[in-house]
């Protein structure tokens, strides 16, 4: 791009005063302020991050239970419908609170 053209571009240029009341003008203009505001985010930010309670194994408790039902001679079949079926249904009407 010759200087001719480039002086040009740069002549058109126009600022827009708009931009002076924005929102992002108060930070561009005290740069010393947004720098403080960071590093008291970062400086909380880090404190709160120590403060939380970090556990290698946390207990969970998962509430599963198992029945296991045994007759001598019986047939998978006949135990579940005879026994474990009964069985789940009247665990089931248990209220655990």
């Amino acid at each position: 791009m010759s200087d001719n053209l480039k002086s040009k571009y740069l002549d058109q240029l126009e600022y827009d005063k708009k931009l002076d009341n924005s929102f992002f003008s108060f930070f561009i203009d005290r740069t010393r302020l947004l720098f403080l505001i960071i590093a008291i985010i970062t400086v909380v930010w880090l404190i709160s991050l120590k403060a939380l309670p970090l556990e290698s194994n946390p207990e969970v408790q998962i509430w599963i239970w198992t029945v296991v039902t045994t007759l001598p001679w019986a047939s998978p079949e006949i135990m579940e419908d005879l026994v474990t079926k009964k069985l789940e249904k009247e665990i089931n009407k248990i209220k655990f609170s």
